[in-house]
This record gives C-alpha cells, structure tokens and sequence, in this order.
C-alpha cells in the first residue's frame, strides 16, 4: 500500500532490526507495528527515542487491537501517533501529508491519493477512489457526499467566525476535519488545499492569507461538482 504513496520503503521482521536500521540508516518517518517477535513496537519505540526525539524522527504506532488504551500506551512509548489495522488508506494519507510535509517540501506533496500534486494536480470529485471505501456502495457514497454538503457547505463562515472569536484553534479543528472527510471521499483537491491551510494555521505564517483564498475557492468547485454528481443519481460508473 505505500508505495503508491510515492515514498521510499524499508521494511523489518522484528524489533530489533527496526532499532538497527535506524541506528545505521536514515529516516523520515517509522509506522511502527507493535506486536512484533524477539521485541515488541513499545519497546523498539523506547530504544530509538534514546537517539532521535519526536520532532527529529516521527513515529506512528500500527496495531490491530483498537482499544480505548492503546493510544495512551503508544504515546507513552514515545510514538507521535496511532494507527489502527485494517489501515484505511484515507486515514494513512493523512498521517503521511502531516508528518512527511516538511520533509517532501520541493518534491511534491503526498495527497490522498498517493500522486504528487506537480505531477497531476488531483481530481475535484474522484469517485473510482472513493467508492472502495464504501465496500462499492454508490448509494451510500451519494448519502455521504450530502452529508458532506450539509454539514460543511457553510464551513468558510464558520471558519471566519471563530477566526473573528480569536479561536484559532477551533478554526484549524474545523479545517482538520474537512481534510479527513475530503480525503475519504476522493476530494482530492479540496483535501489539499484543507491540509495546506491547517500547516499554515499550526504557524500561522504569512501564507495563510493566500492558503485561505485558495481553500475557498476550492470548497466552493467541490460543492458544485458535488451537486452535479447528485443530480446524475442514477449514474453508475
């Protein structure tokens, strides 16, 4: 599955070989299994926080078991974060623009859908990528896109609102959300332009302006493209 990322892949069987590889290699970010033989992910985790800290060497937890304490154990091992298997790939784009941007700066920008975004700049409304998230499901895909509407088709308000409140916080929450449900739902441009904004909002630099305009102009291109998708109901790809 990451490959299709566009990033570069190093794998290891256990542990201890994963503390090896990092103490003889170089690496961006460490999606990190914690059921693993000879050493666990915890304790892989805890070694290699010996060498590099969590700003230096990124690390998200990957684990089958999605229990209420499995977070609070990653991040007291040292992990910046935590992913649960099955591994939707909306979500581990996410992860990946979040963690790997500054560090694929220049080279192109990881989307939800794994291309970069020089390469072919994504799709407003891209429905052959979303539908495998719903098990193929138009119908429900359809039920989805209008929720989508309801609850965000006057988000850039909202977000001007609370920016107006002083709550910047609030404002990057509300933006962070719209990333994740773009992403799921094969907005692929509208999930850029949302991943773009939140980054300026964590350091509100003097890009944000611009990352606004251009999150505005994008929502509104993906609720048109939205309405005209609902329209044609009875399509079917």
């Amino acid at each position: 599955m990451l490959s299709q990322f566009g990033v570069t892949v190093v794998t290891a069987s256990n542990g201890r070989e994963a503390v090896s590889l990092v103490r003889d290699d170089h690496f961006d970010l460490i999606l990190m299994d914690v059921q693993m033989p000879e050493m666990d992910g915890y304790e892989a985790t805890r070694l290699i926080r010996e060498r590099f800290d969590a700003v230096d060497l990124p690390i998200l937890a990957l684990t089958a078991n999605a229990m209420h304490g499995d977070r609070e154990q990653s991040l007291a091992a040292g992990m910046n974060g935590h992913l649960s298997k099955p591994i939707d790939p909306g979500e581990l784009a996410d992860a990946l623009a979040d963690w790997l941007h500054d560090r694929v700066e220049g080279e192109g920008r990881i989307t939800s859908q794994g291309v970069k975004e020089e390469e072919v700049g994504g799709m407003i409304l891209n429905e052959e990528v979303a539908l495998p998230r719903v098990a193929g499901n138009v119908d429900l895909y359809l039920e989805l896109l209008q929720q989508f509407v309801d609850e965000y088709g006057s988000s850039f308000h909202k977000y001007e609102d609370l920016l107006g409140e002083g709550d910047f916080e609030g404002a990057r929450c509300l933006i962070h959300a719209m990333k994740g449900a773009s992403g799921n739902l094969g907005m692929e441009r509208l999930f850029e332009a949302a991943r773009s904004l939140e980054n300026e909002l964590k350091g509100q630099t003097s890009e944000t302006i611009s990352a606004q305009n251009r999150f505005k102009n994008m929502l509104g291109k993906t609720l048109e493209a939205i309405q005209q998708r609902l329209v044609r109901k009875n399509d079917r790809l």
